[in-house]
């Protein structure tokens, strides 16, 4: 065990580790992203995830990053998956986030999927299973053994109506006819947290089109009301990867900002944290304060506000990398109170900032008194977070732009011994070439699939 996974604190050898990680990170930005409020280098090196644990899947969406070979593939043996997962604990440091991912990893027999889960808690990795979930629904012990028997604590569902081949579901549906799939997830996901007493974090992907992006508003309206099970949603722009049809066309970004707004019912500040390249994510942490039906909504960051933005600045540079990121916050808390302690001058400066703010959202908390006298309860109060991530399409990573965007990547997997970014993954024809070599080496030697060969060869 490399870190107290219990407590959250970190060893004097893994802090000296994740400094120099950290620093490294820094160091390769230009100047341009050395912003205040750029998060990677600061308070995490980046992000990855593992790819040909199952390329496989079931399903057959409209817009899929994978190859057209995929389905001719077979699940790596643990050896190279645990290879895997040894390059990225490297590259991040502990603590880093890494998504158990390919095609569709719950295709795996529990007991495969679970070591896999088990191997990255085991060494400080905070993994993520990602999936479109239809096997938790179909089975439910399946989720609820990989939490209390494996340790998994974060999953990411993705629902859209790109998705082909849900039961239950047909293409002609609506995001909004989605929603009686979305309440299953969500009750699912109360359930297991009961059942076994663990505090499952789940996130939801949704891939936006011109199709469906009159719908944002809609889907947006669901999360907040479901804020209690899904925490975080992330809307993908749609990418030409893969087995993308062609019929399909992509968005503008500022019209899904718009619906985002509408629901908000306020302009939304759109960059109030960075991590990586502004054009590649867009990070907005919200607090909720939720009613049955109704919410009421604070910015982390409000458009503008100089005071906020400062704030958040001191906040990332004093405690970004002191904190364990992969723990729920109260397992954060004595390592906040130390760190408060040394540094007595960021303590004023947050209780200043605490006054400041409750004065000046002093008409939103009136909102929020006028709404428990009147509704004669409590709200429920969630931290909630929007993701915006923006996956380039081939002819945008031949662009300068899009080269730019890969050298500042921040979401990256491992092939050949190096992490190489997600986009280029995808649009480059990477995922492609490992397809073929895992198919020959099914022919060669079915023993050993393994994908850590030269992608030219």
């Amino acid at each position: 065990m490399f870190h107290d996974l219990k407590t959250g604190f970190f060893h004097q050898a893994e802090r000296a580790q994740k400094a120099e990680l950290l620093a490294k990170r820094w160091e390769g930005f230009p100047e341009s992203l050395r912003t205040n409020r750029q998060l990677a280098g600061k308070t995490a090196v980046s992000c990855s995830a593992t790819h040909h644990v199952m390329e496989r899947c079931n399903f057959s969406c409209t817009c899929c990053y994978l190859g057209k070979e995929a389905n001719k593939t077979e699940p790596l043996p643990f050896a190279d998956v645990k290879d895997q997962l040894d390059e990225i604990r490297a590259a991040l440091g502990v603590g880093g986030k890494v998504q158990i991912t390919a095609g569709e990893v719950t295709l795996l027999p529990l007991e495969k999927l679970g070591r896999i889960v088990s191997y990255a808690l085991s060494i400080g990795l905070d993994p993520m299973v990602m999936s479109h979930g239809q096997r938790f629904l179909d089975e439910p012990e399946y989720l609820t053994s990989l939490v209390s028997e494996y340790g998994l604590e974060k999953i990411s569902i993705h629902i859209d109506t790109t998705q082909r081949g849900r039961r239950g579901t047909h293409s002609k549906m609506s995001e909004t006819d989605l929603h009686a799939v979305r309440d299953d997830f969500a009750r699912l996901i109360r359930r297991v947290r009961h059942e076994t007493g663990k505090p499952l974090v789940a996130a939801s992907t949704v891939t936006v089109t011109e199709s469906n992006l009159s719908e944002v508003s809609e889907i947006t309206r669901w999360f907040f009301a479901n804020s209690d099970a899904f925490r975080l949603l992330s809307f993908l722009p749609m990418a030409g990867v893969g087995r993308t049809r062609s019929s399909q066309e992509g968005i503008e970004k500022e019209g899904l900002w718009e619906r985002i707004d509408e629901v908000c019912g306020q302009r939304i500040e759109r960059q109030p944290l960075q991590f990586g390249h502004a054009d590649c994510n867009n990070l907005v942490p919200l607090i909720l304060f939720v009613w049955e039906g109704d919410w009421i909504i604070f910015e982390g960051v409000r458009e503008g506000n100089r005071r906020d933005q400062q704030m958040l600045s001191r906040a990332i540079d004093t405690i970004g990398s002191q904190l364990n990121w992969a723990r729920p916050w109260w397992e954060n808390v004595a390592p906040l109170m130390t760190v408060c302690l040394r540094r007595p001058k960021f303590l004023i400066q947050t209780l200043n900032y605490s006054l400041y703010r409750l004065w000046s959202e002093r008409p939103k908390l009136k909102q929020v008194i006028y709404q428990i006298l009147r509704k004669k309860e409590w709200p429920r109060l969630q931290p909630f977070l929007f993701i915006i991530h923006n996956f380039m399409s081939p002819a945008e990573l031949k662009t300068p732009l899009g080269q730019e965007r890969l050298q500042a990547c921040t979401f990256k997997v491992p092939v050949d011994g190096e992490l190489v970014s997600m986009c280029e993954m995808n649009a480059a024809g990477i995922r492609e070439k490992l397809d073929r070599l895992n198919i020959s080496a099914q022919q060669g030697s079915p023993e050993h699939l393994a994908t850590n060969h030269k992608i030219s060869a």
